[in-house]
């Protein structure tokens, strides 16, 4: 006996309806063993981009150990700040007055930034006093050294403390060690000379 069309479609439906339910079963199990978004399971592969492009910018992240800042004021004498970072680089940035106008970083031989820790650490940096005038229009140079408190602090928690140099070499004992550091790396030729302490005017042209 032949089954009718009735019954072959009904038979029909429902295996289509068992595909549809199995195929649906499946599905439902993969997206389960999916990590969600943000996972540090499902997303490794930015994760680690994360983590590249965090290890990039980290030198400029970084804060420096030692800061030099010459301000010019209303005069024309160099203007530019100075800064080296505990992973050997040194940056320069030039303002004005100064043979080179801009941002330049490069690497500090390892000789040369041992020697520059030894003199900090013979410096007495932390005992020089200054008198901490501030003279609107005239220049000043602003010397800020960093050290951690303990080789073993592992917090990473600094003694910092910042000195001013006034134009006229005082206190002796910062500038002399300003000028001592600055002769150290060698960034004469993105100083140049400097054009002295002439005051610029407000009302008219300078000469």
């Amino acid at each position: 006996m032949k089954p009718s069309k009735k019954v072959i479609g009904t038979i029909g439906g429902l295996l289509l309806i068992f595909i549809v339910a199995a195929i649906f079963t499946t599905t439902s199990c993969e997206k389960e063993n999916v990590a969600p978004i943000g996972s540090t399971v499902g997303n490794n592969t930015s994760d680690l981009s994360r983590e590249a492009r965090t290890d990039a910018v980290q030198p400029k992240d970084m804060a420096p150990i030692l800061t030099i800042r010459h301000e010019s004021a209303r005069t024309a004498v160099n203007d530019y700040v100075f800064m080296v970072y505990p992973n050997n680089v040194a940056t320069f940035i030039g303002v004005r007055n100064v043979s080179f106008v801009g941002e330049r970083s490069f690497d500090i031989p390892k000789n040369t930034f041992t020697e520059f820790q030894t003199l900090m650490d013979n410096s007495n940096f932390f005992g020089i006093a200054d008198e901490h005038v501030y003279t609107p229009d005239l220049p000043l140079i602003e010397v800020t050294y960093s050290v951690l408190q303990s080789a073993n602090d592992a917090s990473g928690l600094a003694r910092t403390k910042t000195l001013v140099e006034f134009m006229d070499g005082t206190p002796a004992e910062l500038s002399n060690l300003r000028t001592t550091i600055e002769k150290l790396f060698k960034i004469s030729d993105l100083v140049g000379t400097d054009p002295g302490p002439k005051t610029v005017s407000s009302t008219q042209p300078s000469k």
